[in-house]
């Protein structure tokens, strides 16, 4: 038994090479490091606060809820 969880502990992970934006449903998957989001940060806090697709320009909170699509503040994404 122990010899199996040694095995299944070093199996190396798939790694989800698919990274959708929430509204245009691009594949924002750049590498194993990086992304193609660009960060929203907060100039006095130095924080960041969310995240921009470079494609459909919508904004994101941390938690992928939008903020901002298509000129419509609090979109609520594709019906």
């Amino acid at each position: 038994m122990e010899e199996i969880l040694k095995l299944l502990l070093m199996q190396k992970k798939k790694k989800n090479k698919k990274e959708e934006c929430p509204a245009c449903e691009t594949n924002l998957y750049l590498n194993d490091k990086y992304s193609r989001k660009i960060g929203i940060l907060d100039d006095e806090r130095d924080e960041v606060l969310g995240w921009t697709c470079p494609y459909c320009s919508a904004q994101f909170d941390l938690d992928n809820k939008i903020m901002y699509i298509k000129g419509i503040k609090n979109g609520y994404g594709r019906a």
